[in-house]
């Protein structure tokens, strides 16, 4: 939890946590829902969706937040901000 928390922007995936702990997917996937009540892919975006609307009131542009959270396409993080927030993220930034 820790790593990813640490490093959103290197792109963290299930399998990539899963081969660093030692673990199958899948296996991984188990234990951390016990743990916390949420799949890897849930946390990992609940990180990326919390840092990227600390940022965007910080004023950072959407593009620069939007690597800075680990998305390689733009039109990933517009579509996956808008279903997190219900709107877009220059939309949510006027409002916050």
């Amino acid at each position: 939890m820790n790593r990813v928390a640490a490093d959103l922007a290197s792109g963290w995936t299930l399998t990539r946590l899963a081969t660093k702990a030692g673990r199958s997917a899948s296996h991984l996937n188990v234990l951390f829902s016990r743990a916390t009540g949420l799949t890897v892919r849930e946390y990992i975006l609940f990180l990326r969706m919390t840092e990227a609307a600390r940022q965007l009131t910080r004023g950072v542009k959407v593009e620069a937040v939007a690597l800075l959270v680990g998305f390689r396409s733009r039109t990933n993080f517009y579509r996956q901000f808008k279903a997190w927030f219900g709107a877009t993220p220059a939309r949510w930034r006027r409002h916050h």
